[in-house]
């Protein structure tokens, strides 16, 4: 589809085009690009060679900032010049140019990993100005937002993992991070592990290759959207419900750890692994009535408090 010349300045954005349009350059984004070069590369995609002159009056951009996209793009190597007066600017096609990008990301990411021993190095040659010690008895917290983030905190905790990796989440959560290399840590996992989830046999696939002595099903939990990965009883993260993207919250706090640690404990010990959870009549999922109130009121105490934690951590990534 070509936009003709007599319709730049407002058939590029016409009505009809507008919600494509605008989601293609949000989704740019993601590859490296900044809001205007996607706006330019999109154009000159669907518009063919064009000056940089046209490109301004039909975006309504400063020519003198136009200039500057078009030649940031030929650096990215997704736009070509054509000689001519004026030099005009054409587009590589998408698949073309998200080929290119993602190979420039992989090219930048190889060029870190090798600056990495070089800046250790460099980073041990300043004195620290203050002590350890001292820093290990303060509680942390750090937000991570974004399922890249996440993930890469989530492979970090299982690797560094001495003892043991706890997950309790339902299986739409885990199923967010299934093309991930999450699970795929997870299975190379050597220490303990241990998962709660509310698996169903439509989703057993995510624990392929994983011991079913591992893993058990909860049936209820008072309280939804809980979702989190403690390590060795010493630093947790866990999800935070968000409308717009993934968020979580990541500590070392004792309080949390304990909290969380005391959950996963209640929870894990009245649930049955997934095999011997879909073999059991109504009867055997039968609790003693008294026992199986204190137990939902010992839950309702800890996740209400998390929940109260949770909050102030959502609200405060929001300032």
């Amino acid at each position: 589809m070509t936009i003709e010349g007599s319709k730049l300045e407002t058939g590029f954005f016409v009505e009809s085009f507008r919600k494509p349009i605008e989601s293609l350059q949000q989704n740019l984004l993601k590859f490296g690009l900044s809001y205007n070069q996607a706006k330019v590369y999109v154009f000159l995609s669907k518009n063919g060679p064009k000056s940089a002159a046209e490109v301004a009056k039909a975006l309504k951009l400063p020519r003198t900032e136009t200039y500057h996209l078009v030649n940031s793009l030929q650096h990215k190597g997704i736009v070509m010049s054509k000689f001519g007066k004026p030099i005009q600017f054409d587009a590589l096609s998408l698949d073309k140019s998200i080929l290119i990008l993602v190979n420039n990301e992989r090219s930048r990411i190889n060029e870190l990993e090798e600056q990495k021993k070089e800046l250790v190095t460099l980073w041990k040659t300043i004195p620290t100005a203050y002590s350890d010690e001292l820093e290990m008895d303060e509680s942390r917290f750090q937000i991570l937002k974004g399922k890249n983030s996440i993930t890469v905190k989530f492979k970090n905790m299982i690797e560094k993992c001495d003892k043991e990796i706890l997950i309790l989440g339902t299986e739409e959560d885990l199923l967010k991070f299934y093309h991930t290399d999450f699970i795929d840590s997870l299975k190379k996992l050597k220490k303990n592990l241990q998962i709660l989830t509310t698996c169903s046999s439509k989703t057993s696939y995510v624990f392929e290759k994983l011991s079913k002595e591992k893993i058990k099903k909860f049936y209820d939990l008072p309280g939804e959207g809980m979702f989190f990965i403690l390590k060795d009883h010493a630093e947790v993260v866990f999800l935070i419900k968000t409308n717009d993207d993934l968020l979580a919250v990541w500590t070392d706090s004792k309080p949390f750890v304990e909290s969380f640690s005391l959950l996963f404990n209640l929870v894990w010990n009245k649930s049955s692994h997934i095999e011997a959870s879909d073999d059991l009549d109504s009867s055997q999922l039968e609790f003693n009535y008294e026992h199986r109130v204190k137990e939902l009121d010992q839950e309702k105490i800890i996740i209400e408090t998390l929940q109260n934690y949770a909050a102030k951590f959502k609200k405060g990534s929001r300032k």
